[in-house]
C-alpha cells in the first residue's frame, strides 16, 4: 500500500484529511506521520499541517502466527540440513515451538547456544513480520525445562554455602537466561541476594549474605 498525503490546519485535521482519503473509520487503523507545517503568505496567515499515513497490515490471528513461526523454524532446519519436525503452541502471549529431532544433541549445543541461537534468529524473522510483538521459545527433548531445574538447584548449593560460610560466592560466567534463572530462584530467600557483575560474556552472578537492616 503506498503511502497517502494529507493536509489540515492541524495534526488531527490532516490525519482526518488521509482517512478519508484511505477510506478506513479509526485512526488505529493507520500509521502517521507528520511531514511538515507551513504558513500562507510568507510566514503569515492560516497554519497548514501535512502528513503521510498507510495503511497498518491486518493483524495475523494467534493461529497464524503459530503456524508463521513454525514454518519459519522448520525451513532454518532444512538450511542446516537437520531432519527434525517443529510443532508449535502459544501459552501465555509466549509461542513455544518444540524440535522433535535425532540431532537434538547438535541442536542445543554447549550449555543451550545452539539452541538460544536458533531461537534468537527466528524471534528476529517472526517479529519483522507482526505488527505486535511476540516471544518466541525454541525447545527440544525438554532441554529448556531440565536446564531450569539445573540452575535452580546449583542455586540453592550456592546459596546455602554462603548462607554457612558468611561470605559471597560467584557463579561462573553464563549466558542473559540462565543468570535470570538463578536470580529468580533466590529471589524470596530472606538470607541472600544476588546482583550480576561483569561485561558481556564475562558477566556473572554474585551470591552475598543479605545485609541486615
Amino acid at each position: 500500500m503506498e503511502w497517502v498525503e494529507g493536509e489540515g490546519t492541524t495534526e488531527d485535521d490532516a490525519t482526518a484529511d488521509v482517512m478519508r482519503k484511505l477510506g478506513v473509520a479509526s485512526r488505529d487503523d493507520i500509521k502517521v506521520e507528520v511531514i511538515g507545517e507551513e504558513r500562507k503568505l510568507f510566514g503569515f496567515g492560516e497554519k497548514r499541517v501535512k502528513v503521510r499515513a498507510v495503511l497498518k497490515p491486518a493483524e495475523k490471528t494467534h493461529v497464524e502466527k503459530v503456524e508463521e513461526s513454525i514454518n519459519i523454524l522448520q525451513r532454518l532446519l532444512d538450511y542446516m540440513g537437520i531432519d527434525g519436525r517443529v510443532d508449535g503452541e502459544e501459552k501465555e502471549d509466549l509461542i513455544y515451538l518444540t524440535i522433535f529431532s535425532e540431532d537434538s544433541g547438535i541442536l542445543i549445543g554447549r550449555r543451550g547456544e545452539t539452541l538460544d541461537s536458533l531461537e534468537h534468529l527466528v524471534d528476529r524473522i517472526v517479529n519483522r513480520k507482526f505488527e505486535n510483538r511476540v516471544s518466541i521459545i525454541v525447545d527440544t527433548e525438554g532441554y529448556r525445562e531440565n536446564r531450569r531445574e539445573e540452575l535452580n538447584s546449583l542455586a540453592k548449593r550456592i546459596a546455602q554455602q554462603v548462607k554457612t560460610t558468611g561470605k559471597p560466592a560467584v557463579v561462573a560466567s553464563m549466558r542473559a537466561r540462565d543468570r535470570k534463572i538463578i536470580h529468580i530462584a533466590l529471589k524470596d530467600d530472606e538470607e541472600v541476594e544476588t546482583m550480576s557483575e561483569g561485561e558481556g560474556f564475562e558477566r556473572k552472578v554474585i551470591i552475598s549474605p543479605k545485609k541486615r537492616t
